[in-house]
């Protein structure tokens, strides 16, 4: 996953955009699952895969997106 490679080895490169991205993300995941297209199932399970890249990494803004 392209995420988690980003965020390998310490890397910084997303912080700058973690607000944005958490955003994007978070308008995807808001819609419901179509349970009859296997599609819609298998992208809801990588969204919540990039939520869960983004709050091992980036904790703090993770923790201000649920407050």
């Amino acid at each position: 996953m392209v995420m988690e490679a980003a965020t390998q080895a310490d890397s910084l490169m997303l912080e700058q955009y973690v607000d944005f991205l958490q955003g994007a993300l978070f308008m995807q995941i808001s819609q419901p699952i179509d349970y009859r297209v296997s599609a819609s199932i298998k992208n809801h399970n990588e969204l919540l895969r990039c939520f869960a890249v983004i709050g091992q990494w980036f904790i703090y803004a993770a923790l201000c997106l649920v407050h």
